[in-house]
């Protein structure tokens, strides 16, 4: 009897074996590796019914891995619609909105950008007309943004900036978004910062003991308006109102002041 029981129990773990060898991962991950600088074909079936639309999105969803805070590029390579739409998440399930793209022929391109991770994107075409079947196609180019963001996310890591000289911020959709840079007077004058958006950020300018001196949104200027002593002041861009709005994140930004 004993005999037989090891038999069995040996018989048992070579079938364990076996199984898990040509076991069939049914969970497996249905999306695509993005690989960069290479064109994607989306094929859209899409209807307009009164003021909704009714559509079968491409069924594809594509991941991409950032190895570091990035510019994506998403350039269009044309299609048989009219735009194509492109929402960007940060989980698989796409509950975690961090972005939305849209490019046409007369736009040619949107820059986005994004923060070093993993991400998940859904595209279809976002054309009105009804019952057709579009095919469009996208180029993605991604480049590294290293240079742009540095870590000075808070004041004591503030990156001094001479007059008259631009840094580039990339806007990606995290919360260490916030930037700090130092600016030193040699002499009394009036300060005043440039960007070269109006929208999505809020800009503050500080004295040396963090009283405010100035601050703006929706504009492409800030200024003390009177003049200030020589020393040491320093200005904080960061994401105004709501981070969830689409459009207050993947911007690049250019600052400089004189």
């Amino acid at each position: 009897m004993k005999n037989n029981l090891k038999k069995f129990s040996k018989l048992f773990v070579i079938v364990m074996l076996l199984a898990s060898m040509f076991t069939v991962k049914v969970n497996a991950a249905s999306y695509i590796t993005i690989q960069n600088n290479t064109v994607y074909t989306i094929k859209t079936n899409r209807h307009y019914n009164s003021s909704t639309y009714s559509y079968t999105q491409n069924k594809t969803l594509y991941k991409m891995v950032l190895s570091a805070d990035s510019a994506v590029n998403f350039k269009w390579a044309g299609n048989t619609g009219g735009r194509l739409n492109i929402n960007i998440y940060a989980d698989a399930a796409e509950t975690k909105s961090v972005g939305y793209v849209s490019v046409s022929g007369s736009s040619g391109h949107f820059i986005h950008a994004l923060g070093k991770g993993t991400y998940y994107i859904r595209m279809y075409d976002g054309t009105s007309d009804s019952g057709y079947t579009a095919t469009s196609k996208v180029r993605i180019i991604i480049t590294a943004a290293t240079k742009i963001n540095k870590n000075n996310y808070c004041r004591a890591n503030a990156i001094s900036l001479a007059k008259n000289t631009t840094v580039q911020i990339a806007q990606t959709p995290n919360y260490d978004y916030v930037r700090w840079y130092k600016i030193k007077l040699t002499s009394a004058q009036v300060i005043n910062v440039y960007t070269n958006k109006g929208m999505g950020y809020l800009v503050r300018l500080y004295d040396s003991k963090l009283n405010s001196l100035s601050c703006a949104s929706g504009t492409k200027q800030v200024t003390t308006q009177d003049k200030q002593p020589k020393g040491t002041y320093y200005i904080k861009v960061s994401a105004y109102g709501l981070f969830g709005s689409y459009d207050r994140k993947g911007a690049f930004i250019a600052l400089k002041w004189k």
